[in-house]
């Protein structure tokens, strides 16, 4: 389904891609022909178009567009110098090619000069490209006979096999043996259809004819792919317009129709800077606005792949509705809206579950956020339990991780509002970790010490809070004595003591255990009642000056 829908892009596209056996590269030679010779000059910072061809050791001559040892016969190294030659002798063969198919005056004084010997100086690298040019400003590879021609040409080459059906265009045509176009997939060189063991064949079918596909079909595949798969050109944008890469996966995405999205999902996923909610609410009408919405029409494509040994590895593909996307992302941000109104990308989401996110990572953790950032997919036991666990380990919540806990518990309930402040009727284990954070504040206000219950108790009193809030809630007591016999204090034990009294009257027991998603509500509780006394003290500040 994926292969036939990047075809369906190229050819709704096929302004965006170059013609068949042509490719951009950097080129650093130009040579002009004219009349009396060939004039050699370097370039920089120039890309082209160009004719392309796949080759390993054998020799293969590009139309037009080719290395120094071919077009001059060039080679640094005194032992290739015989091959070289060689590869000049097939590239004026293939230039001779072309002109007995085509009447092209320009290249057959280019054939001229080359057979009658040119004296070239030029200092040329081994992996440099060269190009031809005349009257100073046409490229002989860029004329409409040089492309016809070549098209027939790489068609010709592919390594074609007997007839059969095309699995993707569906006519019986001359079937690819290899296919020719690599995909870099996480710096590896992939591609997308091949069967190079025996364990890849299917029904006795080798190498490519597992899926058998025809040239046309192939070159269209992958020029959409190639063309999705681009990234930014200024390197300090992350991604591309129709990707992104992270943590080993990357992920591709495109509308079947005409339209396409005004910008790239990147800044959603991994913003640069601190970013408000509302600021990223802006951005998802920019990147949606012209966009057709229409919930009944799955026109959004999403391909998520990785690479395994130069295989490519498509994880996931899925087609859903623009409109639906766009609801899913809006929820995506009101589910880790803890009260601050700081958005965090999905890497830092992800992030939280590691000590050392940039070495320990693993792509499962990104999968789980973009499952539920674009699809709404519940959120697992494995993401949550390694933030509980780093709660208990560092001894105190950081807004990252209330964002976490609460998302979990949205993506759980589908319900956004339930896990919202102003604190209302909450569960038990919502109360519960309200009270433990209760606690906390009256020690620490005490003691001025960082060090709090939570380093100790935290994993106990969210798994088994019966058995352990009662001494917590005892020891506290001496606590609030030592508040109280203090004058500048006394205030504070009192308001203490009643908001205690209050939280503890909306429970009748403390749970005897809390299953996973309780434990989620405990922490939350915890976070959302320690952010009350972080507001309440900004609001004293804002007031004193």
């Amino acid at each position: 389904m994926y292969v036939q829908r990047l075809i369906e892009f190229a050819d709704h596209h096929e302004e965006k891609f170059p013609p068949i056996g042509y490719k951009r590269k950097d080129i650093q030679w130009v040579v002009d022909v004219e009349p009396t010779g060939l004039l050699v000059s370097p370039v920089k910072n120039l890309s082209l178009i160009v004719p392309d061809i796949g080759r390993s050791s054998n020799i293969k001559p590009i139309l037009l567009a080719d290395k120094p040892d071919y077009v001059f016969g060039f080679s640094a190294n005194q032992k290739d110098q015989e091959r070289a030659k060689e590869r000049q002798l097939a590239f004026i063969n293939l230039l001779k090619e072309y002109v007995a198919e085509v009447e092209d005056e320009d290249v057959k004084l280019l054939i001229h000069h080359l057979e009658m010997g040119t004296n070239i100086k030029e200092k040329f690298s081994s992996g440099d490209f060269i190009v031809f040019r005349v009257n100073d400003e046409e490229y002989l590879h860029e004329k409409s006979s040089v492309i016809n021609f070549w098209g027939k040409y790489v068609s010709q080459d592919a390594g074609v096999e007997s007839d059969l059906t095309c699995m993707f265009c569906h006519e019986r045509r001359p079937i690819l043996k290899r296919h020719s176009i690599n995909f870099l997939i996480d710096k590896e060189r992939t591609k997308m259809i091949s069967a190079n063991k025996n364990a890849y064949e299917s029904y006795g079918l080798k190498k490519s004819k597992i899926a058998p596909t025809c040239f046309e079909c192939e070159q269209k595949y992958g020029k959409a792919l190639e063309y999705l798969l681009n990234k930014y050109k200024d390197r300090k944008l992350v991604g591309g317009p129709h990707m992104y890469s992270l943590g080993g996966v990357t992920y591709v995405y495109w509308l079947r129709n005409g339209e396409q999205l005004n910008g790239s999902f990147s800044t959603f996923i991994s913003p640069k800077d601190k970013q408000s909610i509302s600021d990223m609410r802006l951005l998802l009408d920019q990147v949606f606005k012209g966009v057709t919405i229409d919930q009944k029409v799955n026109n959004f494509c999403l391909l998520v792949l990785s690479a395994n040994k130069a295989r490519l590895i498509v994880r996931e593909y899925v087609e859903e509705s623009i409109g639906r996307i766009k609801e899913r992302i809006e929820k995506f941000f009101d589910a880790q809206d803890v009260g601050q109104g700081r958005y965090y990308g999905i890497y830092t989401l992800a992030s939280t579950m590691y000590k050392k996110a940039s070495t320990q990572m693993e792509k499962y953790a990104i999968e789980e956020w973009m499952g539920w950032f674009l699809y709404g997919r519940p959120l697992s036991a494995r993401v949550l339990l390694p933030v509980l666990r780093r709660i208990q380990a560092e001894g105190t919540m950081y807004p990252k991780y209330g964002a976490v806990i609460k998302s979990w518990l949205v993506s759980q309930k589908d319900n956004e509002e339930e896990w919202s402040m102003p604190v209302k009727d909450k569960s038990d284990a919502y109360i519960t970790g309200q009270v433990f954070a209760i606690l906390e504040r009256i020690q620490y206000v005490a003691t001025n010490q960082k060090r709090t219950i939570t380093g100790k108790f935290f994993a106990s009193a969210s798994t088994t809070p019966r058995s352990i809030m009662g001494m917590i809630i005892r020891n506290t007591q001496y606590y609030l004595d030592r508040l109280s016999n203090d004058k500048k204090t006394r205030g504070l034990a009192i308001n203490y003591k009643k908001e205690l009294g209050q939280v503890l009257g909306k429970l009748e027991d403390f749970p005897s255990t809390l299953k996973l998603e309780e434990q989620a509500e405990f922490a939350l509780g915890y976070y959302h009642q320690r952010q009350t006394y972080y507001e309440s003290k900004n609001k004293n500040e804002k007031e004193d000056v």
